[in-house]
């Protein structure tokens, strides 16, 4: 009875992501030197977004079971790729990441003990996918434009850092 959902959610997990990465070419295509690779081939940087965005939305999805967990989360993560992005002056992707700030510090008011209301699948997926799309934004951000206090972490090591804690708690639950 379960085997049917489950396969539907994966099939639109993976259409999800192929829209991401094939039509709106959200993909992560180099790691500036970390590991000592610079640019991935095509199918790889195919292959490693997909894994990346199931990663990092399910990685959400997982932390919403305790009343203001994952939007507190996505809170801290948004208002950090904010900065990042107001920093480098990529305005377009502060301004996403701090409206989904916002949308989250509104929502969090009625979301603590004891909570009045609730995410569900698809807030928790929602934030998912922008946390992704902010993850391969920062990685892919063009060093030149960057500030030289800023590229001293490299960017891959940033973006975990930024969703350690439900990177962290996925790789507990498993």
């Amino acid at each position: 009875v379960l085997v049917e959902p489950v396969q539907v959610f994966c099939q639109v997990h993976l259409f999800v992501g192929g829209i991401l990465i094939f039509l709106a070419d959200i993909r992560i295509t180099q790691f500036w030197g970390l590991f000592e690779v610079d640019n991935l081939p095509y199918w790889v940087s195919v292959i490693l977004s997909l894994f990346v965005y199931i990663v990092i939305v399910n990685a959400i999805n997982l932390i919403d079971g305790v009343d203001g967990l994952a939007a507190g989360v996505g809170l801290i993560a948004s208002m950090a790729f904010a900065y990042w992005f107001y920093r480098t002056g990529d305005q377009p992707l502060a301004l996403l990441a701090m409206g989904l700030g916002g949308a989250l510090l509104g929502f969090l008011i009625y979301n603590f003990q004891p909570a009045t209301i609730f995410m569900g699948d698809s807030g928790s997926l929602i934030i998912g996918i922008v946390m992704f799309v902010l993850a391969v934004k920062l990685i892919e951000f063009p060093v030149k434009r960057m500030l030289v206090v800023m590229s001293a972490v490299p960017k891959p090591v940033l973006a975990m850092a930024i969703l350690a804690y439900p990177l962290v708690d996925t790789l507990r639950v498993f």
